[in-house]
């Protein structure tokens, strides 16, 4: 029987995101600004670069819309991170049989999961850089080679997909008997 499990998570906005935001919208006023400055040099090309300039800003903004999607098929998982509901990206995709650690994430642990040298580190959950209560981490080989650690959020429906797709061993430890 195959298995096909997808789960959408919505990334929360942080105080970093709004400083980014801060910084565009200033950074937007000024540039609009400094055409109305040389309203003179620009003549018609002004009401252009304004537009251009405030369409841009409205763009850079939306870019901090970020969900995540987790999709389980049959042992791999694959997530992908999808901007503004209009783009999407490949952020990791793997067999779960590749698993080599897995397990609850908490705050103990995160702070040395984080120092781990490992080829490459993905957050793709509600928060950024935290953990919440659903929280998990997966330490696992790509496809294409090479170790990397994931920072998740998955719901009891894609867990219990993994669990049964994982290799013994890490079974037992992430999820106990």
């Amino acid at each position: 029987m195959d298995t096909f499990i997808e789960q959408m998570i919505k990334r929360k906005l942080n105080a970093k995101d709004f400083l980014i935001m801060a910084g565009i919208v200033i950074l937007g006023i000024i540039l609009v600004l400094a055409c109305v400055i040389f309203i003179n040099i620009l003549g018609m090309l002004f009401i252009l670069v304004t537009s251009g300039v405030l369409f841009g800003a409205y763009k850079l903004i939306r870019f901090r819309n970020l969900e995540f999607e987790y999709s389980f098929t049959n042992g791999d998982l694959t997530v992908d991170k999808i901007i503004d509901r209009s783009r999407r990206k490949r952020v990791v995709s793997f067999d779960v049989k590749n698993t080599s650690e897995m397990g609850k994430l908490t705050e103990s642990n995160y702070a040395s999961l984080n120092g781990r040298s490992v080829g490459d580190i993905f957050r793709a959950g509600i928060n950024e850089n935290g953990v919440t209560e659903n929280s998990w981490y997966i330490l696992a080989e790509k496809k294409g080679g090479g170790m990397f650690l994931l920072f998740f959020d998955p719901n009891e429906r894609v867990l219990d997909a993994i669990r049964e797709f994982l290799p013994r061993q890490v079974r037992v430890e992430a999820f106990g008997r």
